[in-house]
């Protein structure tokens, strides 16, 4: 695992507040409590919705890995980058164990 992941059973769950939606070809999150839009990549809009589907990191990998043409060194570095962007953002917490 690359450094700056959680461990492989992590899972996360979608703040309440937060909404996500694919708006025409863009992939977008709502902040409904801070009235604030951003726009996301389409990996981050599919890291969401296996949140929402409760996966863990090890499904997440395997999920995106049949469905992006990345080596998984480069989906862990993206993964890495966008969970610790979207944790600070308060999009996604993580689920106690």
């Amino acid at each position: 695992m690359t450094s700056g992941l959680p461990g492989l059973d992590t899972r996360w769950t979608i703040d309440d507040k937060v909404r996500y939606r694919q708006v025409l070809d863009e992939a977008v999150v709502i902040h409904q409590e801070r009235a604030e839009a951003l726009v996301i990549s389409e990996s981050a809009h599919a890291f969401l919705a296996c949140c929402e589907r409760q996966l863990n990191l090890e499904e997440i990998v395997r999920d995106l890995m049949s469905t992006y043409d990345v080596s998984e060194d480069q989906l862990l570095k993206d993964l890495s980058s966008c969970i610790c962007d979207m944790e600070s953002r308060d999009i996604i917490h993580r689920m106690d164990s």
